[in-house]
């Protein structure tokens, strides 16, 4: 093999090595993402809910300070279908908050995975190359030690055929 094809050998090793890597590592980061975007649009849209809900809550309780102000049977039965739905927005607003901080902890807990595989994929790299590295060395002692015995087998042939 002649240095030249094993340079080209080499080359085509080295890149073949980077593609694979980025590859597989940039699907899964790309996967982390998604899932990361779609929680904080989530999140968001929990958090719209939420704002919803206290309004409802909000509007309730003023229906019912007006009610309360009237005796009459109507308005007694009113206020207790209202206190009923009161309690139940009540009871559906604390349900979305806890959504809400789950909704983050998921995202601070993705964000936290796609750090630490940043962080892996970068001391990969850093690995791979330097067993390219070490590999291309190899190969640079190989190509002087063949021109070396290339060149002496030439000087070998040259005296025999002189004698």
């Amino acid at each position: 093999m002649t240095s030249t094809e094993s340079q080209q050998l080499r080359s085509h090793f080295s890149l073949g090595l980077r593609q694979s890597s980025r590859l597989s590592e940039s699907l899964n980061l790309e996967d982390l993402k998604l899932k990361e975007n779609f929680l904080e649009d989530d999140a968001a849209q929990r958090a719209s809910r939420l704002r919803d809900l206290e309004r409802t809550v909000a509007i309730n309780k003023e229906i019912i300070a007006e009610l309360l102000g009237s005796a009459t049977r109507r308005s007694e039965n009113a206020n207790r279908r209202l206190n009923v739905e009161n309690r139940f927005l009540h009871t559906k607003l604390r349900e979305v908050r806890d959504e809400l901080c789950e909704s983050r902890a998921k995202i601070l807990i993705l964000e936290q995975i796609i750090k630490e595989m940043a962080s892996n994929e970068e001391e990969s790299k850093r690995e791979y190359q330097g067993k390219v590295q070490t590999l291309v060395n190899a190969l640079n002692i190989k190509d002087q030690l063949l021109e070396l015995q290339e060149a002496r087998f030439k000087a070998i042939k040259k005296a025999i055929n002189e004698n």
